[in-house]
């Protein structure tokens, strides 16, 4: 999570606008799998994730994914969208 270089960066959008990733259950998994892991300040990763996300979801134009959305609660907001599985 804190490698958030430009490369690293360019190569996550490549996946996201190539494989149509849902950005919500990206954001949930991290919060409900991987944020409880990391090391360092949590709220830095909080930030990289939540930054991450808001990029994704505007080179969508703003959309999560393609499909209709799955609203249901969750901690972390993924721009007002969350997701479970």
């Amino acid at each position: 999570m804190p490698r958030a270089l430009e490369i690293d960066f360019e190569d996550a959008k490549s996946l996201v606008r190539s494989m149509n990733l849902d950005l919500a259950l990206i954001g949930h998994r991290y919060h409900e799998e991987l944020r409880a892991y990391v090391t360092g300040p949590i709220e830095r990763h909080d930030l990289t994730m939540k930054l991450w996300l808001d990029a994704f979801r505007a080179e969508r134009g703003g959309r999560t994914k393609a499909e209709p959305y799955v609203t249901v609660t969750s901690q972390f907001d993924v721009g007002g969208i969350a997701a479970s599985r």
